[in-house]
């Protein structure tokens, strides 16, 4: 097998090592840091080319189910907190002698299995079950579009907001635009006024360094390092901007704001709103301002605790 690939994006990041995401996890390994290195391990195994989304895979001549690995965080989530408690208890039972060489050893060759045959399997239909609850929910107009809205930044937080572009690519292929397309636009801008909000709000020089950093990546459509490095760690202004993003979809639904052509969301890209009119693009801008305010306003009231 060749490991050129696992060990050109070594260095990159020592919390999931994914051109999806370079922040993945880095507030949930937190909880676990001492396991960090060795999930990081175990999910390089998993993106790697050759059992990243590949059909007809076996080990042990028992089939593994094909999952796209490097798009779906939430077997991630399920590894880190079962690795803990079996760490709990290979701790406790091996001897002091050999433990530093032998426990690292131990996790990895019983959680990358387990990974494989079982959380990887569970987290693609539960990412893909989340995704097929926003199609559905597509049928509702304005409504539909507020609840997407909602549930774009926990999309994304699973990997599972790619698994939308069909619709949205078949939608634009039907009308020509896409309104499904806008829950995106109220999203990047919410996530980018909370973060930013943290940023202004935090005292440490650290937490308003990646607040404001990471609020300027989301207004250029980088939402990740946002997510993960920022709301997610302090977790109230992650539900503030779920929240403002789903009452700005409403009203972008309600005013039947569409895209015209597929780019992921930014202050850059908001051409991509303009159509027969000016109207259509107006009200874009007016509504990306109005969800980065909104999710500005609320994150900064409701606060978190800082660290």
């Amino acid at each position: 097998m060749d490991y050129t690939w696992t060990f050109q994006r070594l260095p990159v990041c020592p919390g999931l090592f994914s051109t999806l995401d370079s922040t993945n996890c880095s507030s949930i390994l937190k909880i676990f840091i001492r396991m960090v290195f060795i999930t990081a391990t175990i999910y390089m195994a998993m993106i790697h080319p050759s059992i990243n989304n590949i059909a007809d895979l076996s080990l042990f001549g028992i089939h593994i189910m094909q999952v796209k690995y490097s798009s779906n965080i939430i077997p991630v989530l399920f590894m880190v907190p079962i690795l803990a408690v079996i760490d709990k208890y290979v701790t406790k039972w091996l001897p002091d002698a050999v433990k530093f060489i032998l426990r690292p050893f131990l996790l990895t060759i019983i959680m990358a299995p387990l990974t494989l045959f079982l959380l990887g399997p569970i987290g693609s239909v539960v990412g893909t079950a989340l995704a097929q609850f926003c199609v559905l929910l597509s049928n509702y107009g304005a409504i539909s579009i507020g609840l997407m809205a909602f549930l774009q930044p926990i999309l994304i937080l699973t990997g599972m907001h790619t698994l939308l572009i069909p619709l949205i690519v078949n939608e634009m292929a039907t009308y020509g635009f896409s309104y499904i397309f806008t829950k995106a636009l109220a999203a990047n801008f919410a996530i980018a006024g909370a973060a930013i909000a943290v940023g202004i709000k935090s005292k440490k020089k650290e937490n308003k360094q990646v607040g404001l950093t990471t609020g300027i990546t989301a207004l250029l459509s980088v939402t990740e390092p946002a997510i993960y490095g920022c709301l997610i760690r302090y977790k109230r202004p992650f539900v503030t901007t779920c929240i403002a993003s789903g009452i700005c979809g409403v009203f972008m639904g309600i005013l039947k704001i569409r895209a015209y052509a597929a780019a992921s969301v930014s202050i850059i890209t908001m051409p991509i709103f303009i159509g027969d009119s000016l109207n259509n693009f107006i009200l874009a801008c007016i509504m990306g301002a109005v969800a980065f305010a909104v999710s500005f306003i609320l994150t900064y009231l409701f606060g978190y605790k800082e660290e």
